[in-house]
């Protein structure tokens, strides 16, 4: 009996798009430094996470864009694009207000321990959601 040919999609296009979203999904997972479990954040700790920082912007329903930072010993930041905030401690955690955005804020040790970590979990005025990631060498 003679096979014919499948007209439409046939199953190796299928298995190659999987293959290629898989390979993205791992070089993205490479772009910055894999955080460990976020830090339990005492008073004084701003002073050791002070100086520079540099990542990128995730913000719904927008193109994400390099980000840079600058925390203070006291707990204000200032980014850019961005522009200025306060973090403050809370319970072991940070919490964040600026005119753009609100919510919490995680710092993490990388999984090879030579950088800090900075991640943002917020919510801008008008209820889009905000994920930057930034680093900062130790």
């Amino acid at each position: 009996m003679r096979r014919t040919e499948r007209r439409g999609n046939p199953i190796w296009r299928g298995r190659t798009v999987a293959g290629i979203a898989l390979a993205v999904a791992a070089l993205v997972g490479c772009a910055t430094p894999q955080a460990g479990t976020p830090r339990v954040m005492q008073e004084g700790d701003f002073k050791m996470l002070a100086g520079p920082w540099a990542g990128s912007t995730d913000i719904q329903s927008e193109l994400s864009t390099n980000l840079k930072g600058v925390i203070q010993d006291t707990g204000a930041y200032y980014t850019t694009p961005g522009g200025p905030g306060f973090m403050r401690i809370v319970d072991g955690g940070v919490v964040y207000e600026s005119p753009t955005s609100k919510g919490k804020m995680t710092f993490h040790d990388s999984q090879d321990g030579k950088s800090w970590v900075w991640k943002w979990d917020g919510v801008t005025p008008d209820g889009r959601y905000v994920r930057n990631e930034l680093t900062k060498s130790k």
